[in-house]
């Protein structure tokens, strides 16, 4: 009878995470599951592999900062968001693990080989498995080798190419299962939940992750005309929108300032105190950001679909905050920075 939630029942494609749910059907096969302590359990598993794949990244990236590295799993490790959801039975545990197990390796990659980037291509292929909207992590990978790799641009090119190829063909494989399997190409949760693929808040999302990646490029000094050329996309992307009818594109943007003003603010701190290694973790994050905030709202709350922001965010925060705090000179700016962020928070979590 295929894939179905009880024997006898119709088939009907609820499952957005077909690794998870062969993650629970293999306990069950097993005779291992409880429907009160296996999700705990797997989930706790899950977890410690996620926080050991960021400490190995985090070492990479920040040499001689495990302390501020190891106080930012445990904040992590603390967040109500991330300790409600990932001992819930679903799929955030297994999203956290393949997320975080995408960004230790990308962390770690120095010359881009064809081999790396079959890796990278492969472990970013699994994410959609486990959650459709990992398809963003994709561009983890390329982003990072694109522009932070000293190789030469055609072997950064080659790079992106294969891994975005590799990660491609793991999606493909998926969709002609879901279409074999169920008639459909994307769950009917999705049907449910959205059923206008480009809604306002996906445009909204593109908004805040272009005006961030903007803003980084005038903190590092970038000319004059790409910024130009950057706020002008964010316009097109906006005209767009209200071409398509997308009228609560604005009013999704302005919904999305607290996560905008928080970006803000960690820029200022990250560029304060310079260091190699960032790369990584500021494409994860705003890969994590466009993610959470591309998805319309939901009645599942305790930011259910924000596991990877908050996972990487949390950990790189503290990481760049201690350290700014450390180099700055001018206490007042330090302190003016802090509090910022505070507000940034709070807007955040009005959201």
């Amino acid at each position: 009878s295929g894939l179905v939630a009880f024997p006898g029942d119709p088939q009907v494609e609820g499952y957005t995470s077909p690794l998870g749910m062969a993650l629970i059907a293999a306990s069950m096969k097993l005779g291992l599951f409880h429907p009160m302590w296996t999700p705990k359990i797997l989930g706790f598993a899950l977890m410690l592999g996620a926080f050991w794949f960021l400490r190995t990244a985090a070492r990479a990236s920040f040499p001689g900062a495990d302390r501020w590295t190891d106080l930012g799993l445990v904040l992590a490790a603390l967040s109500p968001p991330l300790a409600v959801w990932t001992a819930s039975g679903l799929e955030n545990p297994l999203y956290a693990l393949t997320v975080a197990g995408l960004v230790a390796f990308v962390a770690r990659v120095g010359v881009p080989t064809m081999k790396a980037a079959l890796l990278a291509g492969l472990l970013a292929g699994i994410i959609p498995w486990v959650r459709p909207d990992g398809f963003v992590f994709a561009a983890l990978a390329p982003l990072v080798v694109l522009l932070g790799s000293s190789a030469d641009l055609r072997r950064r090119l080659s790079f992106a190419a294969v891994a975005s190829a590799t990660t491609i063909g793991s999606v493909g494989l998926l969709t002609l299962w879901r279409w074999k399997e169920f008639g459909d190409v994307v769950s009917n949760t999705f049907h449910a939940k959205s059923g206008d693929p480009m809604s306002a808040q996906a445009t909204g999302a593109i908004l805040v992750v272009v005006t961030l990646v903007t803003i980084v490029g005038v903190s590092r000094g970038v000319s004059a005309t790409r910024v130009r050329w950057g706020l002008g996309l964010s316009l097109v992307i906006a005209a767009v929108a209200w071409g398509f009818g997308l009228k609560g594109a604005p009013r999704a943007f302005a919904g999305m300032l607290g996560p905008l003003v928080l970006g803000v603010t960690l820029t200022s701190l990250i560029w304060a105190a310079p260091r190699s290694g960032r790369l990584v973790w500021l494409v994860a994050t705003m890969l994590g950001l466009l993610a959470y905030l591309a998805l319309p709202g939901d009645w599942m709350g305790e930011y259910r679909f924000a596991t990877p922001f908050i996972l990487i965010a949390t950990p790189w925060a503290t990481i760049e905050i201690g350290r700014a705090l450390a180099t700055l000179r001018a206490s007042g700016t330090r302190w003016v920075l802090v509090g910022v962020a505070c507000v940034a928070l709070a807007l955040l979590g009005g959201r």
